[in-house]
């Protein structure tokens, strides 16, 4: 059974708890949370609500809920990300936005700033069956066709303006590792990346690196193995440039910030060389 605490219309406590799917008396009031999770390319995290769902079952939504009894509405947040998605956040990283009243229902919106992969989520049974990153434009149209759970849709429409002002305040999470020059190569294992076919020749001023940790940490490791999987992360590994640009595609879907950053410099260094493939070598 889950029980409630009852406020009125002023958020003040009634002293009072209540069973869930029970009417609520005259009057009272009960508390639900909103948290919006924004990595650091500004995309927001949205869950697909279970087929089993009485209300708005197969829509796309954020993480929320009701605030169980005994709970405050931050501690309430924390338990609803978690079991929704697996994200544990502190107290300290949620960003109070606003307070969305709609009546018998006080909903109180969180901001959370993080990065993390679709992989590395955890989903809650009969709850949520999927995951995806979205755009702000993505985010615009699945509110537009009905993807978007209505009440999510409604509270997105109210809150935007607050939301945008607190994603541009709070700081991003870890930019991207840059690429490396032969000459600020570390002593140990790196990826070389050259432009054009494999012919055997290692170390030219004008090849980019970076250190096999970067590759493995912002999910380069895992898009490559996803997309290709007889690559040879000891390579060598000629692909046709159209392949490699689409990866920029999936670090963005799959929520990989630092690799879409990295492929992105990547694009703009290849954008200097007359060349339909890119050659990686291995550590």
């Amino acid at each position: 059974m889950e029980y409630w605490d009852l406020y009125d219309g002023a958020g003040r406590p009634l002293q009072q708890r209540h069973m869930r799917g029970q009417p609520l008396p005259p009057g009272a009031w009960f508390q639900a949370v909103s948290v919006w999770v924004v990595n650091s390319l500004g995309d927001f995290l949205l869950t697909l609500r279970s087929p089993e769902k009485e209300a708005s079952p197969g829509c796309w939504e954020n993480s929320g809920g009701a605030v169980v009894a005994g709970e405050t509405s931050l501690q309430g947040a924390l338990r609803e990300l978690g079991e929704e998605t697996g994200i544990q956040a502190s107290p300290g990283e949620l960003h109070f936005l606003s307070t969305q009243l709609r009546e018998p229902m006080r909903m109180d919106v969180y901001l959370l700033r993080r990065d993390a992969p679709l992989s590395s989520l955890s989903l809650q049974p009969g709850e949520t069956v999927d995951a995806c990153w979205a755009t702000a434009a993505e985010l615009e149209v699945m509110a537009r066709d009905g993807r978007l759970a209505p009440p999510i849709a409604r509270t997105l429409a109210q809150i935007r303006p607050c939301l945008e002002q607190a994603i541009a305040r709070t700081d991003r999470p870890t930019a991207p590792p840059p690429l490396l020059l032969p000459d600020q190569l570390p002593d140990h294992c790196v990826y070389e990346f050259v432009p054009g076919p494999d012919k055997g020749v290692y170390w030219q001023p004008h090849f980019r690196y970076i250190t096999w940790e970067a590759f493995a940490s912002t999910g380069l490791t895992a898009l490559c193995a996803a997309r290709w999987p007889d690559f040879q992360f000891y390579g060598p590994n000629t692909i046709p440039l159209e392949e490699w640009r689409l990866l920029q595609g999936d670090a963005r879907r799959q929520g990989y910030p630092q690799a879409f950053g990295l492929l992105q410099a990547l694009d703009t260094w290849l954008a200097s060389y007359s060349t339909d493939c890119l050659t990686v070598y291995g550590p």
